[in-house]
């Protein structure tokens, strides 16, 4: 037995058997307490939020500061977000990453990160049960119900929890000519998109084309998304809308199409719809906005700086 206690001295009070104090019963019940104690810290390591999202987060946002810790009390890890003097505290929540106050009604909000498709589908293979989630997922009454995104984690970076202080933040930029309103965190990734793009359009017909079609860039506007309780990312001052002269001529948004009386919307062949060129959409994903194309409740004219989500799928060229 003393051989056996050596062994475990790092993990439990050490007693010879000359010891008063000594009792094997005890002693093999502290025993199990600390090894239970490593299990469930190895469990917390090998947690994917540990080396999956805070790795993805501190790429996507370089110059924000992200630590985690678990706090036992709550059974849950807690996501400290440091950003430009500002400290915010998320609890993981089934990677919803919610306020403290938000995790009673975790049920209210959906992953932060899901899977991102970048690539639209062809509704030629859609199956016919496919189909009819969208179609019910579109319904009226489950959009007013579902699940929104959380906007904790992006009001902890954009400082953007209410229109007062979102729009201290809303600074004037150009897009492919427009002058637009942005947050001024996405500056420079939208300045770098404009060159790239515009250089592009040099040599490249189709890039020349898109550039002379383009009616209106919007981007800041404080509202919440058609039909739900969600804040939209445009009233962050991260989302971008491209709207062609001959939009009229294709589709560029999937309620549009159903408000004309097309149940089967989501079946709309994708040579019906508008969209930017793939070359474009590549610069913008480079550059860390994902494109509303690629859901599958469609919108073709919006694009959004979501680096984390570029990151988190492997599939998308930019990884």
């Amino acid at each position: 037995m003393a051989a056996f206690v050596s062994v475990f001295a790092p993990l439990c009070p050490l007693f010879s058997d000359e010891d008063p104090r000594y009792d094997a019963t005890v002693l093999q019940r502290q025993l199990k307490e600390k090894i239970a104690d490593c299990k469930e810290y190895r469990a917390r390591l090998e947690n994917p939020f540990i080396w999956g999202d805070l790795q993805i987060f501190r790429k996507a946002y370089p110059d924000v500061r992200f630590s985690a810790v678990w706090n036992k009390s709550a059974g849950d890890f807690v996501l400290t977000v440091d950003c430009d003097g500002r400290r915010t505290k998320l609890y993981y929540a089934g990677a919803r990453y919610l306020l403290k106050e938000e995790r009673e009604h975790a049920e209210r909000y959906r992953r932060l990160i899901y899977p991102y498709n970048p690539t639209p589908e062809d509704p030629s293979g859609f199956s016919p049960e496919r189909t009819a989630a969208i179609k019910k997922f579109t319904l009226h009454e489950n959009r007013l119900n579902a699940p929104v995104t959380p906007l904790a984690f992006f009001n902890a970076i954009y400082d953007s929890t209410s229109r007062r202080r979102v729009e201290q933040h809303i600074v004037k930029t150009t897009l492919f000519g427009r002058r637009i309103n942005v947050h001024e965190r996405i500056r420079e990734p939208l300045s770098r998109v404009d060159a790239q793009v515009t250089t592009l359009a040099r040599t490249d017909r189709e890039t020349a084309a898109f550039l002379s079609d383009i009616y209106s860039v919007g981007c800041y506007s404080w509202r919440e998304i058609r039909d739900t309780y969600g804040r939209s990312f445009h009233s962050l001052g991260i989302a971008i809308d491209i709207l062609p002269h001959t939009w009229w001529n294709r589709d560029v948004y999937w309620a549009d199409v159903k408000a004309r009386g097309n149940q089967d919307w989501m079946l709309l062949p994708l040579a019906n719809r508008w969209m930017p060129p793939e070359k474009v959409r590549a610069i913008f994903l480079h550059e860390g906005f994902i494109w509303g194309g690629g859901w599958p409740v469609w919108d073709n004219m919006h694009f959004e700086y979501r680096p984390e989500e570029i990151y988190s799928n492997p599939h998308c060229p930019s990884n």
